[in-house]
């Protein structure tokens, strides 16, 4: 599939300007294959983000597409949060366990901390880190480590309070984001890495649901959670909503453009 093909496809598939695309393609995904490049446009649909603002990247990290979720990515999702009232300034604590926001000790701190206020909560939700599990060998880490000890424990936090919203971006350590390797067209943890589902499918997925007899939303809500690791409808993959909509409708194939009977 050409690269004008795939962009006018994906264009209309996530409701995104055709002439945007063809940037990202061009500017920020050169060295994307075809599905590559799909399951990059479907996560900046999903989650809202443009690498033109640097909240999303892809990337070859030794040898693999990956697709890397920048810390304005994560604030940016949480910022959608109603309850989400910002975070805290860093804290590093040394070997006498004491926290402070500005280190002067020799060496690095033992850990970070970043709180996430929430509101209705006097006290915010901490992300911690300690440097010996999370100090990465990139150049950024080389040459700023108390920067991106605090944007992973920012990271850490964030998702600990909002695993709704965050879920399917994974922490790597190596850079100071959230990492999703995509090899061969799946994610490493094994999941199909095709687009996720669109608005319709979704509304036809609880149509389905509704008209089931046999099975509940709390019955269904824990097999999504159990079976993909997903919380919401809208975090499944192509190939999990087929399976989930084969179950609840047997005599239904769903395929990415809509539904064959």
């Amino acid at each position: 599939m050409g690269a004008l093909t795939i962009c006018e496809s994906l264009a209309t598939t996530h409701n995104v300007q055709k002439a945007v695309v063809e940037v990202w393609k061009n500017s920020y995904c050169e060295k994307a294959n075809d599905a590559e490049f799909a399951a990059f446009v479907s996560i900046c649909g999903k989650f809202g983000l443009a690498p033109e603002r640097k909240q999303i990247y892809f990337a070859q990290i030794k040898g693999k597409a990956t697709i890397i979720v920048g810390i304005d990515g994560f604030r940016l999702i949480a910022s959608r949060e109603a309850n989400y009232v910002g975070s805290s300034t860093p804290e590093y604590c040394g070997e006498d366990g004491l926290w402070t926001e500005c280190w002067v000790g020799k060496g690095l701190p033992i850990a970070c901390r970043v709180g996430i206020y929430n509101k209705g909560f006097d006290k915010p939700t901490y992300g911690i880190v300690h440097t010996k599990e999370f100090k990465g060998s990139s150049a950024n880490w080389n040459s700023m480590p108390l920067h991106m000890l605090a944007v992973r424990a920012e990271v850490f936090g964030l998702k600990k309070l909002f695993p709704g919203s965050l879920g399917g971006l994974e922490v790597d350590s190596s850079d100071g984001g959230g990492n999703i390797k995509v090899s061969g067209g799946k994610q490493e943890s094994g999941y199909d890495m095709d687009p996720l589902i669109t608005p319709q499918q979704e509304v036809a997925f609880f149509k389905a649901l509704e008209s089931s007899e046999d099975v509940t939303e709390k019955y269904m809500k824990d097999s999504l959670k159990a079976k993909f690791g997903v919380t919401q409808v809208d975090q499944l993959t192509i190939s999990q909503y087929q399976k989930v909509m084969a179950y609840l409708v047997p005599s239904t194939i769903e395929t990415v453009e809509g539904t064959v009977e």
